[in-house]
Parts: C-alpha cells; structure tokens; sequence
C-alpha cells in the first residue's frame, strides 16, 4: 500500500523552504543524478536517476520506478508510479509551510570553494538521533551537487550531481499523464519532523534523497 510518508523528503523540503529561498532566481536545467548506498556490511549499490528544474523552481527527478515532482511555489509533490499508473499528490498548506520554515535547523558552513567553474559552499549538519548530513552547493545554479547522509544505523547515501546543461525543459514533463489516475493524499503534520524515517533519516520514495531539493544554506 502507498504511504504518505513516502513524500517525506520533498515535502521536509517543501517545509524548510523560507520565503526568501522560495523567491531567489534560479537557472532552468537537466542533470543526471547518481545515487549510492552504503550498507554496516560493506555491501553497496547505485542507481543513476535523471533531474529537470524549470525557471520557476518546478523540479522532476526521474528514476526507473517512476517520478516525483515537487513544485516549491504550490507547495505540491506528486509521485508518478509507472507500475500503476498513478499520481499521488500531496499538497502542504501555507501556513503549514511558514509554521516549520521557523524551525529549520542551520546547516555548518566548513569551506567555500570553486569545484568546475562553480563556487560551491561546503556545510555539514548533525541531529540530535546522531545522522550526519554534508552537502554542497553551487551557489551561481542554486543547486545541490554532492550529498551525503550517515544514519546511526550504519547506511551511508550519497548522491552526486553530473552532466549538468543549462536549459528550461520541456513544460509536460512536470504535468501528470493524461492516462494516470489522480490520487490526492492528505497532508501529514508530522512529515519533515521525525517520524516515520527510514534507514537514512528521510527515505525517498523512488530510492534517492533527491538532494537537488534541498534548500541550500546562506551564502
């Protein structure tokens, strides 16, 4: 059965967002996204996953299970299931959003560096359950190019950004399907505040963290 917590990252992602990283202009573009995990028994996989951003800050992350798009401006994530055929969309209300955008925790900024012509700010984050989280950012694309996350229990997930092209993409790429049935989901006040975490903190729901997502910490 398809659980709403399935959306944790986009949506913690839809919650953190302030007013003012919701308004900052970013680059239209396509990247390929390589995600790999790191099990306590050595033992490690990827998968390669594909990313489209609009102007408008609309971003779709591909992978062979499916989509999920995440719309920053209505606040909306929709996962497409290419098995089924279907579109669940969950979509944060706006006080919900402001209401924890209050709480976002601050990311540790360690070093500022310029990695292929783009300079890129280097912080690390630690919570309270003991996940560590470091992440870079490309401050000129407003995009997250290397992340990775250490859960207590020993899973490593890493996810690199590669083959980036600056362009806006076609628009139906982030509609649904005219053949998928539309599935609304209820918001879940919980989501984005600890509960219900897979093995790496904030389970994605093809995978991936889907760290592009993720808001970048101050310049």
């Amino acid at each position: 059965m398809f659980r709403a917590s399935r959306y944790m990252l986009a949506v913690a992602t839809i919650l953190c967002v302030t007013r003012a990283d919701a308004q900052t202009t970013v680059p239209a573009l396509e990247a390929d996204v390589e995600t790999t995990y790191r099990l306590p028994n050595g033992q490690q996989f990827s998968h390669v996953s594909h990313l489209y951003r609009s102007q408008s800050g609309a971003t779709r992350q591909d992978s062979g299970r499916g989509a999920m798009i995440t719309d920053l401006q209505r606040g909306r994530v929709t996962l497409l299931i290419a098995e089924t055929k279907q579109a669940h969309v969950i979509t944060v209300p706006p006080a919900q959003r402001a209401g924890v955008a209050r709480e976002r925790p601050q990311a540790g900024i360690f070093e500022r560096t310029t990695i292929d012509g783009h300079p890129v700010v280097k912080a690390r984050t630690k919570r309270a359950d003991g996940q560590t989280q470091e992440v870079w950012t490309a401050t000129d694309l407003g995009l997250v190019t290397f992340s990775s996350v250490a859960s207590p229990a020993g899973v490593t997930t890493t996810q690199t950004v590669r083959s980036v092209t600056l362009h806006e993409p076609d628009a139906t790429v982030f509609e649904i399907p005219q053949d998928y049935t539309v599935i609304q989901q209820s918001f879940q006040p919980g989501i984005g505040r600890g509960r219900g975490r897979g093995s790496d903190g904030f389970p994605h729901p093809l995978g991936g963290r889907g760290i592009t997502m993720l808001p970048p910490p101050a310049r």
